[in-house]
């Protein structure tokens, strides 16, 4: 049984040959340099920041990812959202047609 058929078994409630295994979370850095035998710290994270671009080090972190799930005989990948850094969280305060966001939002709901 492969990992994708034994997780999916397990989600429908149906008989597997073992729980499959994973992990939601990313890995520690300490746990990743030996895992994969190279370092994959704070220091090299800070290093990549500096010398690339944001997809570069998205796509390197998630091939790290990858590989070791592979290596664990993992079935199942936790996945979490990397947003770019230039995006930053809206001001609330700022007016939506003549409202705040919370006016705005409330106006809606009371419309439903």
């Amino acid at each position: 049984m492969t990992g994708r058929e034994r997780v999916l078994r397990a989600y429908r409630h149906q008989e597997v040959d073992r729980t499959p295994i994973g992990e939601m979370y990313p890995i520690a850095p300490p746990s990743r340099d030996v895992i994969l035998g190279k370092p994959c710290g704070f220091t090299e994270r800070m290093e990549m920041m500096r010398d690339a671009d944001w997809l570069t080090i998205v796509e390197n972190d998630a091939q790290d990812a990858v590989a070791i799930f592979e290596k664990l005989g993992f079935d199942m990948i936790g996945l979490s959202a990397n947003l770019m850094p230039a995006l930053s969280v809206p001001d609330l305060s700022q007016n939506i047609n003549g409202n705040t966001a919370s006016q705005y939002m409330s106006s809606c709901l009371k419309a439903q």
